[in-house]
């Protein structure tokens, strides 16, 4: 008498794009996959044995920036994993004060979000603290970089107030002067922000509240309005690169 077994497959934590969209990763309470978009393949696949919450990639490279979760995390919930695919292990290791809530990458910069917090590092064999800012104290860990090389933008929910938005620009190293890393601050909604997002030129910045039913597109350097979309009337939830 033949006995069936069932078997469990991994459930899906997180589906987020690459920048230019060319690919997408899935954080997995196992692990994480890789695909490409057009045709959608599988391109990568590692198990961990643990939940992985966040999982940004840099564009088509090797690195993926990881953040452990579910419920059996793959890393402490303080840690920000840099992995390398080409090797199969962590090359990076950022140890936070809190539980990191997410993660942004350039090609030379990291950023690491947690609670009320931003910290930006360089991408280097042994990243060092450029910049840390305050931002509005929430678990969405809303962020956004532009990844021009002209317009080198980090966008975020400012601590001012809900619905307030801060645009800095990046620096390289600590070297630079504070006053060159501020650029504009502005009241983007009255409810609290949902999504934040920057254009391919690190331009103009797109917002959303948590209300849903409009979507702002303001000029990145000069914090003005632009364009207004109006969703519709009844609120909704409007996310963007699945964060």
């Amino acid at each position: 008498m033949s006995e069936s077994i069932a078997v469990q497959r991994p459930s899906t934590l997180l589906l987020s794009f690459n920048q230019d969209f060319e690919c997408f990763s899935a954080g997995c309470d196992d692990g994480f996959r890789l695909y490409n978009t057009h045709p959608v393949k599988e391109i990568e696949r590692c198990e961990l044995g643990g939940g992985i919450a966040v999982a940004e990639m840099l564009f088509r490279s090797n690195y993926l920036a990881l953040v452990g979760g579910g419920r059996r995390s793959a890393f402490p919930p303080n840690k920000l994993i840099v992995w390398d695919c080409s090797v199969g292990k962590a090359v990076i290791e950022l140890e936070m004060e809190g539980r990191v809530l997410g993660a942004r990458l350039r090609r030379d910069c990291i950023v690491v979000l947690e609670g009320g917090m931003i910290t930006t590092y360089t991408f280097s064999d042994i990243p060092h603290q450029i910049a840390q800012w305050r931002c509005w104290p929430s678990e969405k860990a809303l962020c956004s970089l532009s990844n021009s090389s002209e317009h080198p933008l980090i966008a975020f929910p400012s601590s001012s107030g809900a619905g307030w938005v801060e645009v800095r620009r990046l620096a390289k190293s600590l070297a630079e002067s504070p006053d060159h890393w501020k650029l504009v601050k502005f009241k983007a909604h009255s409810h609290e922000l949902q999504a934040l997002a920057f254009n391919a030129y690190g331009t103009m910045v797109a917002t959303a509240s948590e209300k849903g039913t409009l979507v702002r597109v303001f000029d990145a350097m000069r914090g003005t309005i632009l364009r207004e979309f109006r969703r519709g009337s009844n609120p909704a939830r409007i996310s963007w690169w699945g964060y």
